[in-house]
């Protein structure tokens, strides 16, 4: 079961937990927090802690007792296997890693609430590659879809009449054959600007996960003394 998750954050920090496993972390300061609490709750496998290295929003998924996609793990440049997550509630959420001392929950559209079977759960996570050229599952924009639509209902017209000897048929042919042609070369062109480029690629950025966790349950009783949590930080920003 694929989950996607959104987590927004001013503090450069993504959580992914229950917020039962957590609740007692109300009762500290940010700074508390910031002095390597974090780090030891993730550890602990009470959350899912990303340092992004930046502001934002940022767009998680979650693989629930299912593998991810082989074409998705083959571009992730990091992996953890074998980690723990607690989920005691069955809850799910994501958000940014300052909200986990703010009694107000953050915005719906910076963070998402779901429900797993409740448990201890055996985490890989992988953090994504985002490929600049890589445009599948992007929707095609509307001058495109009309452009894909016109030809389609008239091609087959012009090259019916082209394959005629009736000269009636012919300047039709040739009309529709020229439209075609003028309608597209300028498309084409657009399609291959800089700035369009660009914008497609920032979609595609936008619904590529840049976390992905493949979250398997652990049968009850299962003895995970010796399991740490997922801590994701890049090289070097180690405290």
């Amino acid at each position: 079961m694929p989950i996607d998750l959104i987590a927004g954050t001013d503090a450069a920090l993504c959580a992914v937990y229950d917020p039962a496993s957590v609740s007692r972390l109300r009762l500290f300061t940010w700074d508390k927090l910031l002095a390597g609490m974090l780090d030891k709750e993730a550890e602990a496998g009470r959350l899912v802690l990303l340092d992004t290295g930046a502001d934002g929003t940022f767009k998680l998924r979650a693989y629930v007792d299912e593998p991810p996609p082989p074409e998705l793990v083959a571009r992730a440049f990091h992996h953890e296997q074998g980690k723990l997550l607690r989920v005691p509630s069955g809850t799910l959420h994501s958000a940014g890693a300052e909200y986990l001392v703010d009694e107000k929950q953050a915005a719906p559209e910076l963070s998402t609430t779901a429900t797993i079977p409740p448990g201890d759960y055996r985490v890989d996570a992988y953090l994504i590659d985002h490929d600049e050229n890589d445009t599948r599952g992007l929707p095609i924009d509307r001058l495109t879809g009309v452009a894909v639509l016109a030809t389609i209902a008239t091609l087959p017209i012009a090259l019916l009449f082209l394959s005629t000897n009736d000269w009636v048929f012919q300047p039709v042919s040739l009309t529709i054959v020229v439209a075609l042609v003028t309608a597209w070369l300028p498309l084409l062109i657009w399609h291959q600007l800089p700035s369009t480029r660009d914008a497609r690629r920032r979609l595609a950025d936008s619904i590529t996960p840049s976390l992905v966790l493949a979250l398997e349950r652990l049968p009850d009783g299962t003895d995970v003394t010796a399991m740490k949590g997922v801590l994701l930080r890049p090289p070097g920003d180690a405290p």
